[in-house]
């Protein structure tokens, strides 16, 4: 990601040349520049966002699609536990990667943040963390069909997608990779003899902060 931190310096600077008197002294611009420097940065996330269940709770629903946030019966989410700077390693590829924030809620969902840059998203570090937690299920002993969804949350100042949309989410097709052979899975740095990756739990949203929310229409 780029320096937020050198970045948020020169929005102050850039403010303090108005000599504001109140934030209503604040250009638009500005104002919308500094929601998305807070939101992308190492230290909003961790510090000033909040540490409570709400806190959490609340960032979830800023990220995430409606359709994901409530049931079918249009009851919230719970969010049972939360953590910062939670690490993976992949059983498959042995790959390392660190989540943020990562939280669970009470419909069996684990969500992780991660950043990215006019990149894209990292997929190697994402799937270490969808086969941490899915081999915790099975080290666990439970069914397949009792694997939690897992949701990685990409957290960006650029629209990767171009859509002008702020949330954009992306389901991974189940389809892909299914029919490799040993000898290719080994050429990804893979262990052939892991079980298939359970695709169809495997989702990903991007967070694109450049972009505003669109108005509805009364």
């Amino acid at each position: 990601m780029r320096d937020y931190n050198k970045a948020a310096e020169a929005w102050l600077e850039r403010v303090r040349a108005l000599e504001p008197r109140s934030a209503n002294d604040v250009p638009e611009e500005l104002q919308q520049e500094f929601v998305k420097l807070m939101f992308l940065s190492d230290v909003f996330l961790r510090d000033i966002f909040g540490d409570t269940r709400e806190d959490m709770e609340q960032l979830l629903f800023t990220c995430l699609p409606e359709r994901v946030i409530y049931d079918g019966a249009g009851a919230p989410m719970t969010v049972t536990s939360y953590e910062t700077d939670r690490w993976f390693k992949s059983p498959v590829t042995g790959v390392k990667a660190c989540a943020p924030l990562y939280a669970e809620d009470d419909r069996n969902r684990c969500f992780a943040f991660q950043y990215c840059d006019w990149r894209g998203p990292n997929i190697r570090t994402g799937a270490a963390i969808f086969d941490t937690l899915h081999e915790d299920a099975r080290r666990k002993g439970l069914p397949e069909k009792d694997f939690p969804e897992v949701y990685l949350i990409y957290l960006t100042d650029y629209d990767l997608t171009r859509s002008g949309i702020p949330i954009v989410s992306m389901d991974w097709d189940p389809d892909i990779d299914r029919h490799l052979s040993d000898e290719e899975w080994i050429a990804r740095g893979c262990d052939p003899a892991q079980p298939d990756p359970l695709f169809e739990k495997w989702h990903m949203i991007l967070f694109n902060a450049c972009c505003q929310p669109k108005e509805e229409k009364t």
